[in-house]
């Protein structure tokens, strides 16, 4: 049971955190062709030196969900979806969950959704990938600290093995360390064994949180970071 003066510091700084703009680490992308070589960790792949070289073509952009309501870009939010079926839809539907684009479209336009976008210069702002995530309790019903939540990180894959999920990964830790946020969790389907593999050379492991950590069995486990 979490003791209500630990739940009052932990609401003022939820309230805190989410109040922060949305402004982007310095450094955050890089601007020219030598700083992108120096700025990615390669994925492992033998291609991966020459391909970091097209990070210039593409910007970053750090939005939150009133963005996707505006009438001028509401086709971002179908491309998000569009993306993120594409790349999840089978996971989903043979998951305990199953594909719900409506729940998706409620979590994308939840108020606390924060998105890091990318954009190809080249080929009229053309979606290569987004990560959204968000600022809450790492449990709903017992919190005992703020983290960031990844809940999507979806690259098209013309624009994958270029070190791109590796470099929004980071800076969504980096954002988190800047706010003293513990951790970054996110949650991966068993059945996704590259994003586990993906996660866990990045040093995330099984959080004290996952069913399995409490000898439940779920289609699902909850990865995170100390930060």
């Amino acid at each position: 049971m979490v003791k209500s003066k630990q739940l009052k510091i932990l609401r003022k700084k939820m309230e805190k955190v989410n109040k922060a703009g949305l402004d982007l680490p310095p450094n955050a992308w890089p601007k020219n062709n030598n700083k992108s070589n120096a700025a990615v960790t390669n994925d492992d792949d033998d291609n991966e030196k020459e391909n970091t070289g097209h990070l210039e073509d593409l910007t970053l952009h750090s939005w939150n969900a009133d963005h996707l309501k505006k009438d001028n870009d509401k086709r971002r939010l179908e491309e998000f979806l569009s993306l993120f079926e594409t790349n999840m839809g089978e996971y989903y539907r043979n998951s305990e969950w199953g594909l719900n684009l409506e729940t998706k479209t409620t979590e994308f336009l939840h108020a606390r959704a924060r998105f890091l976008v990318l954009l190809s210069k080249e080929d009229d702002d053309k979606l290569a990938g987004f990560c959204h995530y968000r600022l809450e309790y790492d449990d709903e019903d017992e919190p005992t600290a703020v983290v960031a939540y990844v809940y999507e990180l979806q690259i098209v894959e013309q624009f994958r093995r270029k070190g791109l999920g590796k470099k929004l990964t980071a800076i969504v830790e980096t954002l988190a360390h800047s706010m003293e946020l513990p951790k970054v969790m996110l949650t991966v389907f068993r059945a996704n064994q590259a994003a586990m593999n993906f996660y866990q050379g990045l040093q995330y492991g099984v959080d004290e949180d996952s069913p399995s950590q409490h000898g439940q069995f779920a289609d699902y486990e909850i990865l995170s970071k100390q930060v």
